[in-house]
Order: C-alpha cells, then sequence, then structure tokens
C-alpha cells in the first residue's frame, strides 16, 4: 500500500509514491521523483530535469493541455517507470515498460496520470491514508 503524502503541497495530502525513471535503451541510466497520482492528466507527467538526468532519449513534441486550458508544445519521450513507496518499504511495486510520458518544465515532482491509473485498479483509502494499485488485497493481507 502506499502513503497519503504532501509532495504537492504542505497543506494538501493527496496520494503520494516515488517513481525511479529509466532509460530504456541504457537501464543503468535512471533517476528517481516523487509523485502524486492526478486523475485530471490524461497522460504521466515527469519534471523537464528528472527525464534530462537519465540520458539522451528521442523526443516528439505534442500539444497539450494544461490544467488552466492554455495549449503548450511540450516532448514526449518513452521510459520505463518503477511505482513504489518513497519509505523504501518492501510493500507494493509496479513496474510500466515503455510507457509514453510527457516532460513539464517548473514542477519539483511528477503526475501519475490516467495512462497509469486505467490500466489498474485504484483504491482510495482515506480514512487510513493509503491508497493502492492492483495490490489493495495483497497488501492489506501483508498488515
Amino acid at each position: 500500500m502506499f502513503n497519503y503524502g504532501n509532495t504537492q503541497h504542505p497543506q494538501c495530502i493527496s496520494p503520494d509514491a516515488q517513481l525511479e525513471i529509466i532509460n530504456p535503451a541504457k537501464p543503468s541510466q535512471n533517476d528517481k521523483v516523487n509523485a502524486i497520482v492526478d486523475s485530471g492528466a490524461m497522460i504521466t507527467c515527469l519534471p523537464e530535469s528528472t527525464v534530462n538526468n537519465i540520458g539522451e532519449l528521442e523526443y516528439d513534441i505534442v500539444e497539450a493541455r494544461t490544467a488552466n486550458g492554455k495549449i503548450v508544445s511540450l516532448k514526449k519521450y518513452i521510459v520505463h517507470i518503477t511505482i513504489s513507496n518513497d519509505d523504501n518499504s518492501n510493500s507494493c511495486q509496479h513496474e510500466v515498460q515503455d510507457i509514453a510520458v510527457l516532460a513539464i518544465p517548473n514542477k519539483g515532482y511528477a503526475l501519475i496520470g490516467r495512462d497509469i491509473i486505467n490500466d489498474y485498479k485504484v483504491v482510495l483509502d482515506a480514512p487510513k491514508g493509503q491508497w493502492g494499485l492492483r495490490c489493495m488485497e495483497y497488501c492489506e493481507n501483508q498488515e
């Protein structure tokens, strides 16, 4: 199970995880970034700095609509992602191979978008401050 955290804003407690971003061509080149679940994001978004830290990758330029409705041009990359707790516990981990992500400027955290959310059963357990991706039953049995 993943925990709720405050990656986005100290007063905003939200579903929180850590992503390990891996260069598909050179798996030894990787970086970690904190992330929040963002059901408003159609595609998973990573800080440009995180993408730059994993080496050179091919990209396409795509147009995307921001949360405030502005159309912007962003770089779209293909990466591998491992989603895990940020507390280094041995609870659930999920690997996502060859996923398209957008690089966004001026963010200190990543957004787990509906592209990943739609592939998993996502359960939010607000009273316990936890959430899960397709592992809820397994994780509950491990507690």
